[in-house]
């Protein structure tokens, strides 16, 4: 079984964080789309969203998102990663995820990011990000 070196255990655990920081600088179409690798799938169908494939879909699912948003802060922890391969790896890692709308309205997320990664001439890339509810969304 391929071992994955600890710099690469450090690449991909910022690639993690890279994710939840890119998301809260509301807008930030280019550092969230660019963590991706092109042929990515994007599911949040815990959510009733659906799964997004390929960056062109995921960009588009946070254009139409971020107007509707003013604030929001994910925190992620636990990340777990296992080696598949050299390029490879499965990870997964718990997140708390707040959101306030523009309207006002609050959402509280705890969730758990089941991923895998690739190794890309870019870096480590998030292949597939499933997004898991571990508790349902406090109303």
């Amino acid at each position: 079984m391929a071992e994955l070196s600890l710099d690469d255990r450090r690449q991909i655990d910022d690639l993690v964080i890279g994710y939840c920081n890119a998301v809260d600088v509301i807008g930030n179409l280019d550092g969230i789309c660019g963590l991706f690798t092109e042929d990515a799938q994007y599911d949040i169908s815990a959510f009733g969203l659906g799964v997004f494939k390929g960056v062109a879909e995921i960009r588009g699912f946070f254009t139409n998102v971020f107007p509707t948003i003013a604030a929001s802060a994910h925190y992620v922890t636990n990340i777990a990663v296992k080696a598949d391969g050299v390029n490879s790896a499965a990870v997964s890692a718990y997140v708390l995820a707040w959101s306030v709308s523009k309207s006002g309205d609050n959402m509280e997320v705890k969730a758990k990011y089941n991923l895998k990664v690739q190794r890309t001439p870019a870096g480590w890339r998030l292949a597939y990000m499933g997004v898991n509810l571990l508790i349902p969304p406090a109303a």
